[in-house]
């Protein structure tokens, strides 16, 4: 979640992952230490719509490519115009990535985002399934 969680009394709420988090950063900092991560973020695309899917009880799913492409900068090729559309919209909203590849499975892909800090780095991941699911919704 974007979002600090707080208390009804305004103070946060420190079972919170964001807390929990926030505070095992600062733990670093306390020891002269830093951390910084780099998400890979895997997702499979397919080429039936949200309504068919919904409609099939998430049955009969097509993948976008048939056969699995791991380490296969040919088989993510295929989904590029898909892939490339979404490396704009990551760009835009302020995520860089590192390399976008196939995947182990059949329409499975994945992006690498640049290293960044850990609570930057969580809050990327929430970005990038947002703007994954409505980059295939178009």
């Amino acid at each position: 979640m974007l979002a600090e969680a707080v208390g009804q009394d305004g103070e946060p709420f420190e079972e919170a992952p964001r807390a929990i988090l926030a505070r095992q950063v600062a733990r670093l900092e306390e020891q002269g230490l830093a951390a910084r991560c780099a998400s890979e973020l895997e997702f499979y695309l397919f080429r039936t719509s949200y309504s068919e899917t919904h409609a099939t009880d998430y049955r009969r799913l097509v993948p976008f490519y048939h056969h699995h492409g791991d380490n296969d900068i040919l088989i993510a090729g295929y989904a590029e115009p898909f892939l490339s559309e979404l490396r704009r919209t990551m760009a835009e909203a302020g995520l860089t990535d590192e390399t976008t590849q196939g995947e182990g499975a059949a329409g499975q892909y994945e992006i690498t985002l640049t290293s960044t800090t850990p609570l930057r780095a969580a809050d990327q991941a929430v970005i990038f399934k947002h703007l994954t699911k409505a980059s295939a919704r178009r």
